[in-house]
């Protein structure tokens, strides 16, 4: 999750491992993916998906309030977390961590503060 965390899955992992799953086969370009639910809403919540090999990576640069249930309940299973950010508001890492509130799971967060022009 995070403003950046489309820029920097490309950058850190799906570019780096595009050169070998061309020749493997084993790397589909990101789609997107609707989060399901079991209750009538006519909220939809879309997400992108990546494969490489045998990992899923799963991108939204926001989590909407009426998609957390959703995105908890999808990263249950996740072995690690990433938020990738760029600038001073870290409100949607905050939204992020209250949502995965699970302190045994491993979480790498990027964060990118631009330098002031003065």
């Amino acid at each position: 999750t995070g403003s950046s965390a489309l820029v920097a899955a490309d950058a850190l992992v799906l570019q780096a491992a595009s050169s070998v799953a061309f020749e493997t086969k084993t790397m589909r370009p990101r789609t997107t993916f609707d989060l399901q639910t079991l209750l009538p809403t006519n909220i939809t919540c879309t997400v992108e998906e990546a494969h490489v090999g045998n990992a899923l990576f799963t991108l939204s640069p926001t989590l909407k309030d009426a998609c957390s249930a959703r995105w908890r309940v999808h990263s249950l299973t996740c072995d690690v977390l990433v938020h990738a950010h760029e600038g001073p508001d870290c409100s949607e890492l905050v939204k992020f961590r209250s949502i995965n509130d699970d302190c045994t799971v491993d979480m790498i967060i990027l964060h990118r503060r631009p330098r002031s022009k003065h």
